[in-house]
């Protein structure tokens, strides 16, 4: 009796996990980026959840709203690269490339994660 107990707590426990959103996440501190044209930026939004992280990345010039651009998903531990300053951001033809290491590559670049976005 007290084992089938146990697996309805851990079964209530999952489901109430898959039935979280994105308000629940912690956010830091807005990171801002200057692109190449002074009146235009990346915005990236990091998030951590219970123990996974990512971030939204947008785009906003001086004359409109912030646009999405993506997201990105961090490693399982709850790390946050870009709070600590392990990303680079790089600039060409009408597009970014972001890219951001995980805990313990941010010597081995070959380790590192990266996503390319065309600008509206």
């Amino acid at each position: 009796m007290k084992r089938g107990f146990v697996v309805i707590a851990v079964i209530v426990f999952i489901l109430g996990l898959a039935g979280c959103n994105s308000t629940m996440r912690q956010y830091n501190e807005d990171i801002v980026l200057p692109l190449n044209d002074p009146s235009e930026k990346i915005i990236i939004k990091e998030w951590t959840f219970l123990s996974g992280s990512g971030a939204e990345i947008y785009y906003q010039s001086d004359k409109t709203s912030p646009v999405l651009l993506g997201k990105t998903t961090g490693a399982d531990d709850g790390f946050c690269p870009f709070n600590e300053g392990l990303y680079e951001l790089t600039q060409e033809d009408g597009a970014v490339t972001i890219k951001w290491a995980f805990r313990g590559s941010d010597e081995d670049k070959r380790n590192w994660r990266s996503v390319t976005f065309y600008l509206p």
